[in-house]
Protein backbone atom coordinates (compact mmCIF):
# COMPACT_ATOMS: atom_id res chain seq x y z
CA UNK A 1 0.00 0.00 0.00
CA UNK A 2 2.67 2.44 0.44
CA UNK A 3 4.21 1.54 -2.16
CA UNK A 4 1.47 2.27 -3.94
CA UNK A 5 1.06 6.03 -3.02
CA UNK A 6 4.64 6.68 -3.77
CA UNK A 7 4.23 5.49 -7.17
CA UNK A 8 0.94 8.22 -7.47
CA UNK A 9 3.16 11.16 -5.68
CA UNK A 10 5.90 10.27 -8.44
CA UNK A 11 3.33 10.04 -11.04
CA UNK A 12 1.93 14.11 -10.41
CA UNK A 13 5.06 15.14 -10.40
CA UNK A 14 6.72 14.21 -13.45
CA UNK A 15 10.48 14.68 -13.23
CA UNK A 16 13.18 13.17 -14.99
CA UNK A 17 15.37 10.25 -14.18
CA UNK A 18 19.20 10.43 -13.47
CA UNK A 19 21.40 8.88 -15.85
CA UNK A 20 24.87 8.26 -13.92
CA UNK A 21 26.05 6.78 -10.98
CA UNK A 22 25.06 7.96 -7.14
CA UNK A 23 26.19 7.14 -4.12
CA UNK A 24 25.60 8.42 -0.27
CA UNK A 25 28.67 10.75 1.20
CA UNK A 26 28.98 11.57 4.93
CA UNK A 27 30.66 15.19 4.36
CA UNK A 28 31.81 15.42 8.06
CA UNK A 29 33.87 18.32 8.04
CA UNK A 30 35.70 18.28 4.88
CA UNK A 31 32.72 19.18 2.68
CA UNK A 32 31.95 17.82 -0.81
CA UNK A 33 35.29 15.89 -2.50
CA UNK A 34 36.76 17.34 -5.50
CA UNK A 35 34.93 16.51 -8.79
CA UNK A 36 31.69 15.53 -6.83
CA UNK A 37 28.46 17.32 -6.36
CA UNK A 38 25.85 17.55 -3.47
CA UNK A 39 22.40 16.93 -5.51
CA UNK A 40 20.43 16.43 -2.82
CA UNK A 41 20.51 16.45 1.65
CA UNK A 42 21.21 12.68 3.39
CA UNK A 43 18.98 11.32 6.10
CA UNK A 44 21.42 12.73 8.90
CA UNK A 45 20.73 16.23 7.61
CA UNK A 46 17.16 15.36 6.96
CA UNK A 47 16.67 14.20 11.14
CA UNK A 48 18.50 17.09 11.89
CA UNK A 49 15.77 19.86 9.96
CA UNK A 50 12.76 17.93 10.54
CA UNK A 51 13.96 17.73 14.72
CA UNK A 52 14.71 21.59 14.49
CA UNK A 53 10.87 21.86 13.31
CA UNK A 54 9.32 19.88 16.09
CA UNK A 55 8.40 21.95 18.32
CA UNK A 56 8.76 25.54 15.75
CA UNK A 57 4.93 27.79 15.46
CA UNK A 58 6.05 29.24 12.59
CA UNK A 59 7.79 27.00 9.82
CA UNK A 60 9.19 28.61 6.53
CA UNK A 61 9.86 26.04 3.57
CA UNK A 62 11.83 28.42 0.85
CA UNK A 63 12.75 26.27 -2.32
CA UNK A 64 13.95 22.91 -3.04
CA UNK A 65 16.11 20.53 -1.35
CA UNK A 66 19.05 20.03 -4.14
CA UNK A 67 17.65 18.84 -7.79
CA UNK A 68 14.21 17.88 -6.84
CA UNK A 69 13.39 18.03 -10.07
CA UNK A 70 14.81 14.79 -10.66
CA UNK A 71 13.01 11.88 -9.51
CA UNK A 72 15.74 10.29 -7.58
CA UNK A 73 16.95 13.63 -5.86
CA UNK A 74 13.75 14.58 -4.25
CA UNK A 75 13.94 12.56 -0.95
CA UNK A 76 14.94 15.43 1.38
CA UNK A 77 12.46 17.84 -0.36
CA UNK A 78 9.56 15.47 -0.10
CA UNK A 79 10.18 13.89 3.86
CA UNK A 80 10.67 17.44 4.88
CA UNK A 81 7.29 18.88 3.19
CA UNK A 82 5.25 15.51 4.67
CA UNK A 83 6.63 16.87 7.94
CA UNK A 84 6.00 20.53 7.91
CA UNK A 85 2.11 19.33 7.08
CA UNK A 86 2.07 16.72 9.48
CA UNK A 87 3.21 19.25 11.74
CA UNK A 88 0.48 21.97 10.70
CA UNK A 89 -2.28 19.59 10.41
CA UNK A 90 -1.33 18.18 14.11
CA UNK A 91 0.30 20.64 16.26
CA UNK A 92 -1.61 23.82 14.27
CA UNK A 93 2.12 25.16 13.28
CA UNK A 94 1.81 28.01 10.69
CA UNK A 95 3.18 26.97 7.29
CA UNK A 96 4.47 28.77 4.33
CA UNK A 97 5.45 27.12 1.44
CA UNK A 98 7.44 29.49 -1.04
CA UNK A 99 8.56 28.89 -4.62
CA UNK A 100 7.37 27.94 -7.67
CA UNK A 101 8.62 24.04 -7.70
CA UNK A 102 8.31 23.43 -3.79
CA UNK A 103 4.79 24.56 -4.55
CA UNK A 104 3.87 22.32 -7.73
CA UNK A 105 5.70 19.49 -5.79
CA UNK A 106 3.65 20.07 -2.77
CA UNK A 107 0.52 20.38 -4.51
CA UNK A 108 1.46 16.68 -6.45
CA UNK A 109 2.75 15.29 -3.10
CA UNK A 110 -0.94 16.23 -1.46
CA UNK A 111 -3.32 15.85 -4.38
CA UNK A 112 -3.68 19.25 -5.22
CA UNK A 113 -4.89 20.01 -0.96
CA UNK A 114 -3.22 23.19 -0.48
CA UNK A 115 -4.19 26.66 -0.03
CA UNK A 116 -6.85 28.49 1.92
CA UNK A 117 -5.25 26.56 5.08
CA UNK A 118 -5.45 23.36 3.52
CA UNK A 119 -2.54 21.30 4.45
CA UNK A 120 -0.25 24.67 4.77
CA UNK A 121 -1.08 27.85 5.95
CA UNK A 122 -0.21 30.14 2.58
CA UNK A 123 1.81 29.02 -0.50
CA UNK A 124 3.61 31.75 -2.61
CA UNK A 125 5.33 30.71 -6.07
CA UNK A 126 7.44 34.20 -6.15
CA UNK A 127 10.48 34.14 -3.64
CA UNK A 128 11.32 37.97 -3.96
CA UNK A 129 7.73 38.90 -3.45
CA UNK A 130 7.37 36.81 -0.40
CA UNK A 131 10.60 37.92 0.97
CA UNK A 132 9.91 41.39 0.55
CA UNK A 133 7.08 41.27 2.09
CA UNK A 134 8.61 38.98 5.20
CA UNK A 135 10.58 41.76 5.58
CA UNK A 136 8.44 44.57 5.86
CA UNK A 137 9.21 45.82 2.60
CA UNK A 138 5.83 46.72 0.51
CA UNK A 139 6.21 46.33 -3.21
CA UNK A 140 5.48 49.51 -4.56
CA UNK A 141 2.20 48.33 -6.82
CA UNK A 142 0.75 46.86 -3.64
CA UNK A 143 1.74 50.14 -1.50
CA UNK A 144 0.02 52.31 -3.99
CA UNK A 145 -3.27 50.00 -4.00
CA UNK A 146 -3.59 50.06 -0.04
CA UNK A 147 -2.22 53.85 0.42
CA UNK A 148 -4.32 55.50 -2.47
CA UNK A 149 -8.19 57.01 -1.48
CA UNK A 150 -10.85 55.24 -2.36
CA UNK A 151 -13.14 56.44 -5.27
CA UNK A 152 -16.50 57.36 -5.03
CA UNK A 153 -17.48 53.87 -6.82
CA UNK A 154 -15.40 51.67 -4.35
CA UNK A 155 -17.44 52.77 -1.61
CA UNK A 156 -20.76 52.22 -2.94
CA UNK A 157 -22.68 49.06 -2.13
CA UNK A 158 -23.49 47.38 -5.55
CA UNK A 159 -27.57 48.58 -5.72
CA UNK A 160 -26.06 52.49 -5.39
CA UNK A 161 -23.99 51.36 -8.67
CA UNK A 162 -26.73 49.62 -10.54
CA UNK A 163 -28.78 52.69 -9.70
CA UNK A 164 -25.83 54.83 -10.84
CA UNK A 165 -25.07 52.83 -14.22
CA UNK A 166 -28.42 51.74 -15.20
CA UNK A 167 -27.64 51.58 -18.74
CA UNK A 168 -24.82 48.47 -18.16
CA UNK A 169 -27.72 46.70 -16.59
CA UNK A 170 -30.49 47.92 -19.32
CA UNK A 171 -27.43 46.68 -21.95
CA UNK A 172 -27.74 43.24 -20.31
CA UNK A 173 -31.24 42.70 -20.30
CA UNK A 174 -31.45 43.98 -24.27
CA UNK A 175 -28.83 41.24 -24.63
CA UNK A 176 -30.81 38.48 -22.93
CA UNK A 177 -33.93 39.54 -24.65
CA UNK A 178 -31.97 39.07 -27.96
CA UNK A 179 -30.92 36.20 -27.64
CA UNK A 180 -34.22 34.40 -26.65
CA UNK A 181 -35.92 36.05 -29.13
CA UNK A 182 -32.97 34.44 -31.63
CA UNK A 183 -33.81 31.33 -29.65
CA UNK A 184 -37.37 31.28 -30.22
CA UNK A 185 -37.09 32.26 -34.08
CA UNK A 186 -34.71 29.14 -34.31
CA UNK A 187 -36.85 26.95 -32.87
CA UNK A 188 -39.79 27.75 -34.95
CA UNK A 189 -37.93 27.12 -38.15
CA UNK A 190 -37.31 23.85 -36.55
CA UNK A 191 -39.80 22.87 -36.30
CA UNK A 192 -41.50 24.00 -40.12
Amino acid sequence: EEEEEEEEEEEAFEGFDYVGELSDANMGGDGVPEKLYAMDLGAGSIGQITRMMGGAKNIICVGVNGVAECNDLRKSTSDIISEAVGLHNGSGARLLLVGETLEMMAKATLNDDVGEGLNVTHSCSSVALCSSLLSGIVPEGIKGLSEREPSEDDVMLVEDLAKKYPEEEEEEDDDDEEEEESEEENSDEDSD
